[in-house]
């Protein structure tokens, strides 16, 4: 380790030059005017970017607003629900078929109502249908279900407006449960 004496610090010294003793007038107000047009630039952006997140934050309740991500959840736990319960096998095939052959009923904006699921509707976004469609692997009768695989069925959650944070989702699922 090297010892710090005086002499050291005089031969190591910078020299300051006496005629630079800092900033003038003109030099202080042009660096001002340059920090305030930078404020301005970051408060502008900062402005333009918030108007567009609170677009896509739009919540689905607007008494308690809680975010697109927390609605998602919300609309993704309904229909987790619904799938659920309708993968049951006291829902029948015929229950299905007459839900997704009437068009008021196929898609609905409450489920539970229209569909007459059982249980307590879960919070979700209002302007959401729910749909259900079945796909090509259609259920069996119950009395050669073991032979055959069972059905695979999509509800569709629709927005009806388009947006950040109103974007279309789907769950799939199998049914009767005991044969999936």
């Amino acid at each position: 380790m090297r010892r710090v004496t005086p002499s050291w610090l005089a031969h190591h010294a910078v020299a300051v030059d006496q005629g630079q003793q800092g900033m003038t007038l003109v030099e202080m107000i042009l660096a001002m005017l340059m920090l305030v047009a930078f404020g301005a630039v970051l408060v502008a952006a900062t402005a333009f970017i918030a108007r567009f997140m609170a677009q896509a934050q739009a919540s689905f309740n607007a008494d308690k607003p809680t975010g697109a991500l927390v609605d998602q959840h919300q609309l993704q736990m309904a229909m987790d629900q619904i799938a659920e319960t309708l993968s049951q096998p006291g829902f029948t095939k015929e229950d299905l078929g007459a839900i997704m052959g009437d068009p008021q009923k196929g898609c609905a904006y409450d489920p539970w109502q229209a569909w007459g699921l059982p249980g307590r509707a879960m919070p979700r976004r209002a302007d959401y249908r729910f749909c259900l469609r079945s796909t090509s692997l259609s259920e069996p009768q119950l009395d050669s279900m073991p032979l055959e695989k069972p059905g695979i069925y999509v509800i569709q959650a629709l927005a009806d407006q388009l947006s950040a944070s109103a974007l279309p989702a789907r769950r799939i699922f199998c049914r009767p449960k005991p044969f999936c």
